[in-house]
């Protein structure tokens, strides 16, 4: 939900007290765990590259045809599934 937040919103217009009621936590909850917005922002950006990653290696990995591979990297990301 935080990468859900940042990426429709943006940064500057993402809103903590959004984030921490769509996950069912208080706001003090959130700021023990992510003491600042932008600890948040980061952890949720290192979360996002690393779905990335994962879902271009399982790609990669698999038994497809080259011309698939890259179909499924450009065109139906996945990645994007994964996060949402």
């Amino acid at each position: 939900t935080g990468i859900e937040e940042f990426s429709s919103k943006g940064y500057e217009k993402a809103n903590i007290n959004v984030i921490a009621k769509k996950c069912g936590i208080s706001i003090g909850l959130m700021y023990k765990y992510f003491s600042t917005k932008e600890d948040l922002f980061i952890t949720c950006l290192q979360r996002g590259m690393k779905i990335l990653d994962d879902t271009l290696d399982d790609i990669m990995a698999s038994d497809d045809k080259l011309l698939v591979k890259a179909e499924k990297v450009f065109v139906q990301p996945a990645f994007i599934q994964r996060i949402c």
